[in-house]
């Protein structure tokens, strides 16, 4: 039995060991909340510095090719196309999402963002707004140039405005896609960041400051003159084009044999008569084929030509054709799939058949997923694509050709008065040469139609297509001196499969067991002491 004495020590003991454990709860406790109130802090501090840093563009750039900071080379050259710009007029940057959807971005969107509000905060005359293009139907249809042009939520489009920002309904605008303002390789990987020579030229568009791409159109073999063919002027003209006409019987392009044109195009519309060839030489007369091919391989220009089903035989301007791939064949009909009412005479295409790259995005910058936009072809003759049949002597780079729109399965195709095709037939396809691998600005584009009058349905998704052509075709951006693209820093730390391995081992299995044991380790001690 023990004594009082003892007794008196143990209910001590016992006491002192609960005001213990109390102390160490009521510390532990207040630890634990200061460390949750101040990671709680750190948070919110967190949120609202990433928020204004956002809004306000409160960043410092630690890139080395200063990829989110404007260049000095890019304020001056802006500070000059502005100088003289009417006090009244301004120029708007529409961007078809909320803002705060591209300042939060990571990807391409935030890159774009970040830098177009540098611009607005360096210069007065630049402003940048967001819209909800999937709500505000009625505000984005001004930048649709047809009922079926499609704008996407990471299109941004330069407009003119006055000094308040209102836009002015009157003048054109530019669209870019944000894969505009990236520069890629031959594997079209990105490579570096293209924005500040992208502004300039869409400031420079849209303040008239800068040259006009031009489209010219061939004359001398029987065309409809430009007024007959007033849709493609219209056309050219809503586009931001300049239109030429040119007889290369009599002229030549007004261009020098080396000098970049990769924005112009030539048009061959509806010809009655052939293209003078080589052969022609020994005459006397001049090679138009030679012409155009030199404004193709060294000024990397584009072609589009026209043919339909009462086209004549055309062995020059074919042959031209059949070195992109291109080979033109029957006249197609299609009673079932026919925007005429006798049918089989304006043939629709259909456009779940076009699955190649290039073509795909033509088709799906036109019309989207409309379902209800139809292309149609008058009196067609079909054609057919054969990559191997490619002879572009001079490409230092990739070539390629697709079938651009097809017909129904049900049209058929008069190949000779003894044979007919039933099937898928092409109605329209597009060539391409990419010069040089190493610069994206020197690919052209040619364009083979099989109809002579493409524009002329105006209920159709054809001014569509030909705006999503066109948009592919002018790619190259102004030259403004020595403004480059800033290349992405390319530094990497590398290590072999096995290395990767151990440091997988250890940073997801050795560390946190390490962590783990000697937290037990700790907790045990404190227990029993």
């Amino acid at each position: 039995m023990k004594s009082a004495a003892g007794l008196d020590t143990a209910i001590r003991e016992r006491k002192e060991n609960a005001d213990m454990k109390n102390r160490n709860l009521k510390y532990g406790g207040v630890a634990v909340a200061l460390t949750a109130a101040f990671i709680a802090i750190v948070v919110v501090v967190n949120v609202i510095f990433t928020a204004l840093s956002a809004k306000f563009n409160w960043y410092t750039d630690l890139t080395s090719a200063g990829i989110y900071s404007i260049s000095d080379g890019f304020k001056s050259v802006l500070d000059s196309l502005v100088a003289d710009t009417d006090e009244n007029t301004t120029v708007n940057v529409v961007l078809m999402s909320e803002e705060d959807r591209f300042a939060s971005s990571s990807t391409e969107a935030g890159y774009v963002y970040k830098t177009l509000k540098q611009v607005e905060a360096y210069c007065d005359k630049i402003r940048v707004k967001g819209i909800n293009s999937v709500r505000e139907k009625e505000e984005i249809s001004r930048y649709q140039l047809t009922e079926y042009d499609t704008v996407y939520t990471n299109d941004v489009v330069f407009e003119l405005a006055d000094k308040d920002g209102k836009p002015i309904l009157t003048a054109p605008t530019k669209k870019y896609q944000l894969s505009a303002f990236f520069k890629k390789n031959s594997e079209k990987k990105v490579i570096g960041y293209d924005a500040e020579a992208r502004i300039l030229s869409a400031v420079a568009q849209i303040l008239n400051k800068s040259e006009k791409p031009v489209a010219y159109y061939i004359t001398g073999h029987g065309e409809p003159t430009l007024a007959e063919a007033s849709a493609w002027e219209e056309l050219f003209n809503t586009a931001g084009y300049e239109i030429r006409e040119i007889n290369l019987a009599l002229e030549d392009f007004p261009v020098t044999e080396n000098e970049n044109r990769n924005n112009d195009i030539i048009l061959i519309n509806a010809p009655v008569f052939d293209l003078l060839s080589p052969t022609a030489e020994d005459l006397g007369l001049v090679n138009e084929k030679a012409k155009i091919d030199k404004f193709l391989k060294k000024n990397f220009g584009h072609l589009i030509v026209t043919e339909g089903a009462s086209t004549t035989h055309l062995p020059v301007l074919n042959g031209l054709l059949s070195e992109w791939g291109i080979t033109m064949s029957g006249s197609v009909s299609d009673p079932t799939h026919s925007a005429s009412a006798s049918g089989g005479v304006s043939v629709m295409a259909d456009s779940s058949q076009t699955t190649e790259n290039v073509p795909k995005q033509i088709v799906e910058r036109a019309v989207g997923s409309n379902s209800t936009a139809h292309v149609v072809f008058n009196s067609p003759r079909a054609m057919t694509v054969d990559s191997s049949g490619l002879s572009l002597v001079g490409g230092l780079g990739s070539q390629g050709v697709f079938p651009l729109l097809l017909s129904y399965s049900t049209a058929v195709t008069r190949i000779s008065d003894e044979k007919t095709n039933t099937g898928n037939a092409i109605l329209a396809a597009i060539g391409m040469a990419d010069w040089d691998l190493n610069d994206d600005g020197n690919i052209s584009y040619v364009l083979a139609l099989g109809t002579t009058d493409f524009l002329s349905y105006g209920s159709s998704a054809n001014e569509s297509i030909m705006y999503s052509v066109l948009e592919l075709m002018w790619t190259s951006r102004a030259t403004f001196g020595d403004i480059q693209y800033k290349s992405f820093d390319s530094n990497s730390l590398s290590s072999t499969t096995a290395q990767a391995n151990v440091w997988t081992i250890v940073f997801v299995a050795a560390l946190p067991l390490a962590v783990a044991v000697v937290g037990i380790t700790v907790w045990i001690r404190r227990r029993h002491s």
